[in-house]
């Protein structure tokens, strides 16, 4: 006989209970890079660097000047633009040498860094060859008053231009982006352009025939 209290258990116990499954931790979007600087006028080398900039503007009129003095006249602007559409990218080169940078409330916040992703199509506004658009041949069915410009970099200059055309008539065109090409500008009349089956040959300009169709594209925007 047992005593009270002996008796051993025979069956099976459980083992330890399995912890709860650990949650996989979300992933965190990355945090936008804060705006460089925003609207107005800012001394360069004191209140921001030299470098090239980028906006996405959200709506038309978005002009910005790069200044020689701070007297408000036309000799102190070193260059300028202003967009008579809504671009989904401005870029500019601010260099050492200016003395300020003024961008008005519709140019929005300047970034070190661009705004669009890489390009299938060229939309209107301003972009980066290479890392934002392929080189090679494009076309489109422009409207009358297209402007587009091959960039060497984005200071604004006449000298920036490798080449430009300013086409009066609606229709058909090509334009040939090339490897050495930095940058491709097209306004609102022009695009969206696609890639063409065919190949042209890239625009070759005398220096008298890029001013030409700067100045139509300058008096079309009201600009001196």
């Amino acid at each position: 006989m047992q005593e009270a209290g002996n008796e051993k258990s025979h069956g099976c116990h459980p083992g330890p209970a399995a912890p709860p499954p650990v949650s996989a931790t979300p992933t965190p979007a990355p945090t936008p890079k804060p705006a460089a600087f925003g609207p107005g006028q800012h001394l360069v080398g004191s209140a921001i660097r030299p470098g090239r900039y980028f906006a996405d503007p959200g709506r038309t009129g978005c002009y910005w000047e790069r200044q020689s003095g701070l007297g408000g006249t036309l000799a102190e602007i070193i260059a300028n633009d202003v967009f008579v559409f809504d671009p989904p990218q401005v870029i500019v080169d601010i260099l050492g040498s200016d003395l300020a940078f003024e961008g008005d409330g519709d140019c929005g916040n300047w970034y070190t860094s661009s705004r669009q992703p890489a390009q299938t199509n060229i939309p209107p506004g301003t972009w980066l060859v290479g890392a934002q658009l392929s080189p090679g041949t494009y076309q489109a069915n422009v409207g009358a008053g297209c402007y587009w410009k091959r960039l060497r970099d984005f200071e604004g200059r006449i000298s920036s231009i490798i080449a430009n055309d300013f086409i009066a008539d609606a229709g058909p065109h090509f334009v040939e982006i090339r490897d050495g090409d930095v940058g491709f500008y097209n306004d609102s009349d022009c695009g969206p352009w696609a890639r063409a089956t065919a190949s042209v040959e890239a625009t070759v300009q005398s220096a008298a025939d890029i001013r030409r169709a700067w100045q139509q594209e300058r008096a079309k925007l009201g600009l001196r």
